[in-house]
């Protein structure tokens, strides 16, 4: 390297170190300044502070601007008018004061940024899967508690009209317990929101969810009773007559457990199934216990005649 070459690189590394010292002062001055404020005239950085009425118009106009261009995303993406105007509402609906001053705290205005940071990236967000996009949508304003009560009601509406197309009631419960569990799993932001007093947007979900859990498992529930009973009319009174009887249909029945034509762990319930839907040839009702006495009493006689009975039927094969 010439000696030209080797005094400019000099040079150049000099001001270089000397432009990183300036940037560094003037860091630790604005640090330094940031402390003093805090310290000595705290409610110019307090979030609760009202911004300057002169400043409303132009924060306005910011917000119309960016809102305008994510408006037409969320009709291409297909949000509702009602979802969209709630929305919208939030942005300009600013408090006013008793003389009718509107009045906006720098907490609002920063929350209200990062409302339309949030919406930017959805309206630029690529559909993911099949999720419905208010439910895209809904992750990210999770993500930042937005609160506002006129959105709780929209989307806890929107998810009871989405279990009200279902017909089956396990599978509404099923769509109940899966959105519980997505919302639970999802980080919540503690003292953060649309409005940090009331309660955060995912409780409130989640409250209206677990009332909308107990209705669906008393649904089913009701609707598992109203089959069962139905089942339970469908053979009221239905018998199979038989011309046996009840000692020969016991013996039967022993034959048919021992051959292992019927295969059955739990004797005393067919039994009961044979008692409750056969009949001899004498009774219209008998009684499980006294069909099990005669499965386990010998008696030649019932023994013969149900031997004939039984040639009787190869008979028919024939």
């Amino acid at each position: 390297m010439s000696y030209d070459a080797s005094y400019k690189a000099g040079i150049y590394a000099a001001e270089e170190q000397e432009m990183n010292h300036f940037l560094q002062f003037i860091c630790d001055t604005l640090q330094d300044l940031l402390n003093f404020l805090h310290k000595e005239y705290p409610r110019f950085i307090d979030p609760d502070c009202r911004i300057p009425a002169k400043d409303i118009p132009a924060l306005s106009d910011e917000l119309m601007f960016r809102w305008d261009s994510i408006q037409e995303a969320f009709n291409r993406k297909g949000i509702d008018a009602e979802l969209s105007d709630i929305l919208m509402e939030s942005f300009f609906s600013f408090k006013t004061d008793y003389l009718g001053n509107k009045h906006v705290t720098l907490y609002e205005a920063g929350y209200l940024r990062m409302l339309l940071d949030e919406l930017w990236l959805f309206a630029g967000a690529d559909e993911e899967g099949e999720l419905h996009p208010v439910y895209q949508l809904n992750l990210r304003l999770q993500s930042i508690n937005f609160n506002h009560w006129k959105y709780v009601n929209y989307f806890t509406g929107f998810i009871e009209k989405e279990i009200e197309c279902i017909d089956d009631p396990d599978e509404k419960l099923m769509m109940v317990i899966q959105l519980q569990k997505k919302l639970t799993q999802l980080p919540g932001k503690a003292n953060k929101g649309y409005n940090p007093e009331n309660e955060s947007l995912k409780a409130q979900t989640l409250k209206w969810l677990n009332s909308e859990l107990h209705y669906c498992e008393t649904l089913r529930r009701l609707n598992v009773k109203e089959q069962s009973r139905e089942k339970a009319d469908k053979w009221d009174g239905f018998k199979i007559k038989t011309s046996l009887s009840v000692a020969e249909l016991g013996c039967f029945t022993k034959l048919l457990l021992d051959s292992g034509v019927i295969i059955h762990d739990n004797k005393k319930q067919l039994i009961e199934f044979f008692a409750d839907f056969l009949t001899s040839k004498q009774k219209q009702s008998i009684t499980a216990s006294s069909l099990w006495n005669k499965m386990y009493t010998d008696d030649t006689g019932v023994t013969r005649s149900l031997k004939k009975m039984i040639l009787d039927l190869l008979n028919y094969l024939k």
